[in-house]
């Protein structure tokens, strides 16, 4: 059992049970995990597949372990082959100034090859990114004799760059007062190159978007070069204006990032954490309409308890609105509830086999009569995109939310 990628169910129970995790085994069969699944296996299937929760941290943890084990003797980047992360990583020894494109390209085929190495925080690289561009400068800091280093620092040095001496700070006071007098780029030919950067940059996120897997890390990174313009943008438009804009506003992984970038907030991981301990006291609190009394009911014909306890989040969710004597629709609604005249972002549940929202085929995340984001993969993730989604496109609570405490 050397590359786990390869590994078959039947391998990643084999390795459960080595690692005295034996007792999941069924639950990982049934749920088809295989090498593959344990390569993207994220906290949020842990919780699913591993409900208690010291076992849940020696699992994450062993499996930590594995994908570094794995990594440290993956034989790629020592082969013959030329692999895109080996040519990438070639691109030092060309050139002491790699572009920025460069950068970011190198960091995100290394995430993506050895998904141990992403950063818990920012893009995934930060820090990655500053050590490396670090580690450029002290390798050119010596040069002062190569043609290459010269060539650029004469081509782009920053005049008052580094320490400031009493004379160097007059002669910046003096070039800016000439370059109010006239030297240098106008205002209005400022603007102009911005709104072409800008123009470009959309139009990139845009394309990337069509792809079958867009580079979550690269959309990410442009968000953030046009978030005043996107915010400007956002205010004078409709939501389907803003959507063919920024298709990209469509992945549920963009709006949670771009929430956390706004507020410092994990609103999944918040989520989850949150109303798995909530979930038991809401249901006992919650008042029992016909929906959630056939969602309480398919809860007791569960027999698997890892599938229980995942079915009882979600119907948590959607008891809130009525423990706090609200109107429901404003958070979720279905096919088999009729036409909604809801306009603020709202869940919505497709194909609900025999009428019971647990039940459903697929749910979406719809705002002003458009589908903002297609499939989620459950109602906790859809609850943490729908959070989202008012923050992001600006949106204000409707009266009938504005009181419930599960808003953020």
């Amino acid at each position: 059992m050397s590359d786990y990628i390869s590994w078959t169910p039947a391998e990643v129970c084999q390795w459960l049970d080595k690692n005295n995790l034996g007792e999941f085994s069924d639950v990982f069969m049934e749920h088809e995990i295989d090498g593959a699944t344990l390569g993207v296996f994220t906290e949020r299937m842990a919780e699913r597949l591993v409900p208690i929760i010291k076992k849940q941290a020696i699992f994450m943890s062993l499996l930590e372990k594995l994908k570094t084990r794995e990594a440290h003797r993956d034989p790629e980047l020592r082969s013959s082959r030329k692999s895109k992360t080996r040519t990438l990583l070639l691109l030092s020894s060309k050139t002491l100034f790699p572009t920025h494109c460069q950068y970011i390209e190198l960091l995100s085929s290394l995430i993506t090859a050895y998904p141990c190495l992403k950063e818990n925080f920012g893009s995934g690289y930060d820090a990655l990114h500053e050590s490396l561009k670090n580690k450029f400068k002290k390798e050119r800091r010596p040069l002062v004799s190569d043609e290459e280093v010269a060539r650029t620092r004469t081509k782009f040095a920053i005049p008052g760059s580094g320490r400031k001496r009493t004379s160097e700070v007059v002669q910046m006071q003096l070039n800016a007062v000439r370059t109010l007098a006239g030297n240098g780029p106008t205002a209005t030919e400022q603007v102009c190159v911005e709104e072409r950067k800008i123009t470009e940059i959309v139009k990139t996120m845009a394309e990337e978007v069509k792809k079958v897997q867009p580079d979550m890390l690269f959309l990410q990174e442009q968000m953030l070069k046009t978030r005043q313009y996107r915010w400007t943008y956002i205010s004078s438009h409709s939501t389907r204006e803003i959507l063919m804009e920024f298709p990209c506003l469509r992945l549920p992984e963009i709006l949670l990032l771009e929430m956390k970038a706004l507020h410092h907030t994990d609103v999944d991981k918040q989520v989850t954490s949150v109303m798995n301990k909530m979930a038991p006291m809401v249901l006992l609190r919650a008042s029992h309409t016909s929906t959630i009394k056939r969602c309480l009911e398919t809860i007791e014909d569960c027999q698997e308890s890892a599938v229980k306890k995942g079915l009882q989040l979600e119907t948590a969710i959607l008891c809130l609105p009525s423990l706090f004597n609200e109107d429901a629709s404003l958070l979720f609604t279905s096919e088999e509830s009729g036409t909604c005249e809801v306009v603020t972002p709202q869940i919505f549940l497709s194909c609900c086999k025999e009428g019971v929202p647990l039940q459903y085929s697929l749910v979406k995340v719809t705002m002003d009569k458009e589908i903002i984001v297609e499939d989620c993969t459950d109602i906790s993730l859809t609850l943490g995109v729908l959070f989202s989604t008012y923050f992001v496109f600006g949106v204000e609570y409707p009266k009938g939310l504005k009181k419930n405490s599960y808003i953020p």
